[in-house]
Order: C-alpha cells, then structure tokens, then sequence
C-alpha cells in the first residue's frame, strides 16, 4: 500500500465501460487501464462519479476494483470509491477494497439524505471506524445534496482513517477557501488546474486533482511533473488551456448534463474506446449533432 503522504498530482478517475446492452464490459477495460497508464496519471479511480457507481450493483463494483487492482502497477496509487446509499454498503465495499490491496477509498455521504451538521459528522465517525485503509471525504454537494462546510470537514478530518478530502464543491469561494484552510496539512484534492487555486497549489495548498478522465491526455499530469520541478510556466500555458478546453465543451454540451454523458463520448472521437453509458442516460451517437460540435472541440485540442 502506498502511504497517503505520498499522494499527489493528477488522478484520473476512469469511466466504467458498458456494452450498448448496457452490461459491464471488463474487455474493454482490459485496454482502457493500460491507455490511461500510458498518459502518465499520478494515481488512478475507479468507481467514483465518472464511473457512474450510481448505475451499478456491489458485485459489479467489486469486479470492476478487482480488475483495477490486476491492471495497475502497485508503484501507482489505486483509489476506489465506495459511495453508496445504504452506509452498510459502503462499509462493505471498503472492506473489499482494502482486501484486493487498493491504497485508498473515496466516500461521500449517501445521496437524498437531508442532513444536519451532527449527523454528517457522526456519519463519517462511523464510517471511519469500520475502514481499513485511508480514505477521502468525497465532498460531492451535486450528487448528495450537502456542501460540507469548512469547519466540518476540519472536524472530520480529525477522524482515524480519514486523511482527506476529494472537493466537488460548486461554490469557487468555499474551493479556495477549502484550500488555504485545510490544504496544507491535509490530502485535500480540489480544482487546481484552474488558474485562482494553481496559484494556491504551487504555495503548498493542496494535493492536486482527481479529474474525470484524462480528456487532455498526458498533459494533465505534466502539469504536476512541471511545478514539482519549478517549471511554472509550463504548467501554466497547460492550465490556461484546459480551462479553455472546459468551457467549449461545456458551450459545445450544454449545462445540466452529467460528465460521465459526454467524457465517454469525447474519449471516443479521440481514439479511444470507453463504452457506453447505462439507462436512463443514453450515449449519443457518433453523428449525432452534439457529437458533431464535441469532435469540432476534440480536433481542435488534439489536431484529430
């Protein structure tokens, strides 16, 4: 197991292929592990957002970690998300993730729980005393319905077992905030590659990234290799980019839709097969007119 102080960098969190019946498809995993090794990531995840944990049942997930824990190197950090809706189930994907050898977990609170302050706090007390392995709060406001505030988490993160935070927060103010409060003495992994809190990454606050995907490749995790080695103006030009690169696609999809919808796509007009999604949301086809402004983004980023 690789110790949490030495998690840093940019995870990517992988995308779980479906078939077009929309059945787990651990082939083409099989090539999709490897491409992402090949573009350099820091650490990878499986089973969070952009695996759409959501759409499968446990003993998917624990298939899907199994064939992770096969694939990726032990010299690269494996982190597996054990969100869930019953906290019973999360204790039990926890305790398998701990027993494949994975070197952390991700864990929100349990979705369309309405929640206050004590019971967060107690959530996470208990979920801490079953873990077996260090973990992040997966701060996820989009998903569960709560944005922890500040204070909390520091109270959480006091918690055995709990090392830091993945923050999804929307609010830009809270990110930042986040990041000067906690940053420092914690693995906190929050938006750095958007100039505001880069600045704040490359004074010590913060960990890094776990993004979805790697939709600029091994750029993303160039970004991290550039600041460890004092060349800020390569990881600048890299940031100002995919800031950019994030905002045509959001003009080219539109807002309310959920990553994992598109990231497969763009995945796909790059090159690179990531399955399908799982009903109720349904991947649109290569020529369909979202498609069609998506691959005009794609080949402007990778010369396609």
């Amino acid at each position: 197991m690789i110790d949490s102080s030495r998690w840093h960098g940019y995870y990517a969190a992988l995308p779980t292929p479906f078939d077009k019946e929309g059945k787990l498809d651990l082939g083409i995993m099989d090539d999709l592990i490897p491409w992402f090794l090949s573009q350099g990531p820091q650490g990878i995840v499986v089973n969070g957002t952009t695996g759409e944990w959501f759409a499968q049942t446990v003993a998917e997930r624990l298939a899907v970690a199994e064939r992770a824990r096969d694939l990726v190197p032990s010299q690269t950090p494996l982190l597996v998300g054990v969100n869930a809706t019953l906290p019973t189930e999360s204790v039990e994907l926890a305790a398998a993730a701990a027993s494949i050898g994975a070197d952390g977990a991700l864990v929100s609170l349990p979705p369309a729980r309405r929640l206050g302050e004590t019971d967060i706090e107690d959530y996470f007390k208990f979920i801490s005393g079953t873990l077996r392995l260090p973990a992040l709060v997966y701060n996820l406001p989009g998903y569960v319905g709560h944005d922890i505030p500040t204070h909390l988490l520091e109270r959480i993160l006091s918690l055995d077992n709990i090392v830091g935070i993945k923050d999804n927060t929307p609010s830009k103010d809270r990110k930042m905030q986040n990041l000067r409060t906690l940053g420092k003495d914690h693995a906190i992994f929050s938006d750095v590659l958007e100039p505001e809190a880069m600045q704040l990454f490359r004074k010590g606050y913060g960990r890094g990234q776990i993004g979805a995907a790697m939709p600029l490749g091994s750029r993303l995790s160039f970004v991290f290799d550039a600041v460890a080695r004092g060349d800020q103006g390569s990881a600048d030009v890299i940031v100002e980019e995919f800031s950019e690169f994030k905002r045509e696609i959001v003009g080219a999809v539109g807002l309310g839709l959920p990553w994992h919808f598109y990231i497969k796509l763009i995945m796909r007009l790059s090159g690179v097969e990531a399955g399908y999604t799982r009903m109720p949301v349904k991947l649109p086809t290569s020529e369909s007119p979202v498609a069609i402004r998506l691959r005009k983004v794609v080949q402007r980023y990778f010369q396609a």
